[in-house]
């Protein structure tokens, strides 16, 4: 298990992705939007992946680890309700502070990158932005920093 191998790696593929779309043709720049968002999904998963890890590492025995880190391996597409249902498996305080601490705005972003990630994976039309994957996924980081402070402060 590599604590923040996934959720840094993909955090700089995103990174070098909106850099470099800049200078992409627009038409080019709805693929990359797409892809961007099958991104930013990813970086959700593997985010409270690692976070719930490392909470667990900081409390249980090293079999409950790796059963948990298993466990974790079937946490996919990730919206606020399946973010505030994980964690509240936890300690039923910690989807309350989450979701006292998440705006509309926050939740509606999370909401958007799996609303647009389904259409995408299915075939389906999309018509998000890069701009507004960018934005969205700004606010996802803003939801794993919350639930970071929550659970590994």
């Amino acid at each position: 298990m590599n604590l923040h191998g996934d959720t840094q790696r993909i955090e700089s593929e995103l990174t070098s992705l909106f850099d470099a779309a800049v200078n992409v043709k627009e038409d080019l720049q709805a693929s990359l939007a797409r892809y961007a968002c099958v991104l930013a999904s990813s970086y959700l998963e593997a985010a409270f992946r690692e976070l719930l890890i490392q909470y667990t590492q900081q409390r249980a025995h090293p079999s409950v680890v790796s059963y948990i880190d298993f466990t974790l391996g079937m946490f996919r597409d990730p919206n606020m309700e399946k973010i505030l249902q994980l964690i509240g498996r936890l300690d039923p305080e910690y989807r309350r502070l989450l979701e006292t601490q998440a705006s509309l705005r926050l939740k509606d972003s999370v909401d958007s990158i799996s609303a647009n990630r389904n259409n995408i994976a299915h075939g389906r039309r999309s018509g998000i932005s890069l701009g507004q994957v960018r934005n969205y996924y700004d606010d996802a980081r803003a939801i794993v920093s919350k639930a970071r402070t929550i659970l590994v402060p």
